[in-house]
């Protein structure tokens, strides 16, 4: 048989298999890989596995028998769980190296740091050696970049920050993209399929839900719409079950605010001496974009760098132009 596991860690590790009562069933086992960004593979002798019975595996740095970080009381502080039918204790998760713990912290992590928000026990199979594990592996993105399973910090560049936006009308939609990099379909398994909980769940909701299943190589778009019903802060978490990483979940949020004032024109003041027009402006959300044409049908292109003020000058524009039109866009 085989033993699979999806990891980017790279360098030497040692794996286990443990019967239910904390005795070693099988290894140690040396496994050193190269920072393979997808399914790895070691090929085992064979292994008695009892229908019924309960096992864990652990892919480790650890030093021998019960030695693994991942058997360590007190060192697992979030709960394991990857959806398939691999049984382990429900303290694995995501873990610590405190100060004191038996061998040597992972390669490039230092000391009271989280192993890249993983843990060895999740997210491995056993299957007949010789053959391939087939399975989906999903990621999301949002403005093309990534957002990490269990992400926690909303921020404007990966979409999951959704700006400020007038609280009791004002809206604001943001795109996410769900990809499947795996070798099998990818099953969003919930109902509804994106799930939007936490403080103020109900200022979020899905306008166009993903679909499923999403084929391996494909993806699925989401869109989520902030409407604030309030001002201040405003935090969410997206769920989404799936049988790849079950649940994928990442916080969003947006800021509520005061309406705008309604967006007028001021003013077109010419200059005669210098050909110059000063344009003003009063209400809406900088920044404002001026756009300009020769004729009242236009047609309209912007003019200058967008402005975070209420004003605007045409430099010479009358000595080159008898007349002008303007719009203001923001």
């Amino acid at each position: 048989m085989s033993l699979c596991s999806q990891t980017a860690n790279a360098g030497a590790h040692t794996g286990w298999i443990w019967n239910s009562d904390g005795t070693a069933l099988a290894g140690p086992y040396t496994w050193d890989f190269g920072g393979i960004n997808g399914w790895i593979y070691l090929d085992i002798p064979p292994v008695s596995i009892q229908a019924g019975n309960q096992y864990t595996v652990d892919i480790t740095t650890g030093q021998g028998p019960m030695h693994d970080y991942a058997n360590i009381a007190g060192i697992l502080t979030d709960a394991g769980g990857n959806g398939l039918d691999l049984s382990y204790p429900a303290s694995a998760g995501v873990f610590i190296n405190p100060p004191n713990s038996p061998g040597p912290p992972p390669l490039n992590v230092m000391p009271d740091q989280t192993w890249n928000g993983s843990s060895y026990l999740r997210d491995i199979v056993f299957v007949p050696a010789g053959s391939t594990a087939v399975f989906p592996v999903m990621a999301v993105q949002g403005n093309a970049n990534p957002i990490p399973d269990g992400y926690s910090s909303p921020v404007a560049t990966n979409n999951t920050y959704f700006g400020v936006s007038a609280a009791g009308g004002g809206t604001a939609d943001r795109s996410f993209v769900i990809t499947n990099s795996g070798t099998a379909p990818l099953n969003l398994t919930a109902t509804p399929r994106v799930a939007i909980t936490g403080p103020q769940a109900n200022d979020f909701k899905v306008v166009t839900e993903p679909t499923t299943p999403i084929a391996a190589g494909n993806s699925s778009a989401l869109t989520i719409r902030f409407q604030p019903s309030a001002l201040g802060l405003r935090k969410a978490l997206v769920t989404i079950g799936n049988d790849d990483k079950n649940p994928f979940y990442f916080a969003i949020s947006g800021t509520g605010t005061n309406a705008p004032a309604p967006f007028r024109i001021g003013a077109a003041t010419p200059n005669l001496s210098t050909g110059d027009i000063l344009l003003t402006w009063q209400g809406g959300t900088p920044p404002y974009q001026v756009q300009r044409a020769m004729a009242v049908t236009g047609p309209f292109v912007p003019i200058g760098a967008p402005q975070a003020g209420t004003s605007y000058t045409d430099l010479g524009i009358l000595k080159t132009n008898a007349a002008a039109f303007y719009r203001i866009s923001y």
